[in-house]
Parts: structure tokens; sequence; C-alpha cells
């Protein structure tokens, strides 16, 4: 994505995303929707950022990961 290549990552990131939310794993799951939201936030789409963001702030903290998701916190876009 840094590249400029937001389709690719984009499409590499959301297949990520599928392959986690099959899997019991949670941290999994959240880091592939960090990535997501990175993707998302280097195309300029920050809403949509915020959305995969908080989606794995849920998840870590469902985990009791607590160190990744006030982490997510401090760098996700804010939604809206």
């Amino acid at each position: 994505a840094r590249a400029g290549a937001f389709g690719e990552a984009e499409r590499l990131a959301r297949e990520a995303v599928a392959k986690a939310a099959g899997t019991d794993y949670l941290n999994l799951h959240g880091d592939a929707l960090a990535r997501l939201a990175d993707v998302l936030r280097l195309a300029g789409r920050d809403g949509e950022a915020a959305t995969a963001a908080l989606e794995a702030g849920v998840l870590y903290e469902a985990k009791g990961n607590v160190v990744a998701a006030r982490r997510l916190a401090v760098t996700a876009p804010a939604a809206g």
C-alpha cells in the first residue's frame, strides 16, 4: 500500500481478514483487521479505516489483549 498499490493491498488485507475470521484466534483476526485499517488509511479512506480499527479493538479486548487494544486506540483514525 505504501507503494501506491492500494487495490492489491486491500484485496490481500481483506483476504487475510476473511481467513482469520474463520478461526478462533481473536488476536490473528484483530491483527488482520488492523492491517486492513492501515491500508484503508493510506488509501485515504479514513471512515472505513476507523471501522476496521474499531472491529480490531473489540476483538483484542475480547481476548484480553489490552496492549494491542490501547495501541490501536492511539494510532487508529477516529470514526466519523
